[in-house]
């Protein structure tokens, strides 16, 4: 049996992997009232020490404008705050909230691969895999 178009292209099998990982992720964020890059942000804050705006938009891969409202709506549901660097007192930090560590911790429980997410797909033995194989292209693209 001959291959669709595009199985042999990996930038395809790539966009199409990470549009259907971000559809699972959506789905369970969406019912928590998060959106995809706001979840990217507590991801980064998870951490536990602060960061700023570029890096965070950066991070959840997401324009500086995007993030502003996305890191507003956070703070307005009590999830993250904003301070003044105190090394720099003209960048301003994000940091998590207890109620955002909580949220976070449990959401990272049933979006981890072996907790559901990737979990009826593949086996740790293949996220294990897949992971050291997406970190060495990313490596390599900078």
């Amino acid at each position: 049996m001959a291959n669709r178009p595009g199985e042999e292209d990996v930038a395809w099998l790539l966009s199409r992997a990470a549009h259907q990982v971000n559809q699972r992720l959506c789905a369970t964020l969406e019912a928590e009232g998060l959106a995809l890059g706001q979840w990217w942000v507590l991801g980064l804050l998870s951490d536990g020490t602060g960061h700023g705006m570029g890096e965070a938009a950066h991070y959840a891969m997401v324009p500086a404008p995007t993030l502003t409202k996305a890191v507003n709506q956070l703070v307005a549901a009590n999830l993250v705050y904003r301070r003044a660097d105190r090394h720099d007192r003209r960048r301003v930090l994000i940091h998590m909230t207890a109620r955002g560590r909580r949220l976070h911790s449990r959401l990272a429980g049933k979006l981890g691969s072996d907790a559901g997410l990737l979990g009826d797909v593949l086996d740790d033995a293949d996220v294990g895999q897949l992971t050291q194989l997406l970190l060495g292209v990313l490596r390599r693209m900078r």
